[in-house]
């Protein structure tokens, strides 16, 4: 997980502490949420991702998953709305 956060942290010109911050702040946020929506894509040689969606909240300081649902079906719809 920190390697993920590292690559999307420098990407955006952030540092990890600050991406891991509860800052809810644009320029902090939608990097985090890629962050998040980048750590559940990792896969296990099985096809099963490799985190859980709690465990990528807790990583983030975050009470429950529900945070990183959102922040996947955020960065899906950043996705989509690309093409």
């Amino acid at each position: 997980m920190a390697e993920a956060a590292s690559i999307v942290a420098r990407a955006h010109g952030l540092t990890v502490v600050e991406l891991r911050s509860r800052t809810r702040s644009w320029r902090i946020a939608h990097p985090r949420q890629t962050a998040m929506a980048l750590m559940r894509a990792q896969t296990r040689p099985s096809g099963k991702p490799r985190f859980s969606c709690l465990q990528i909240a807790r990583y983030f300081g975050l009470r429950n998953h529900s945070t990183c649902v959102h922040a996947l079906k955020a960065a899906q719809f950043r996705r989509s709305a690309a093409r």
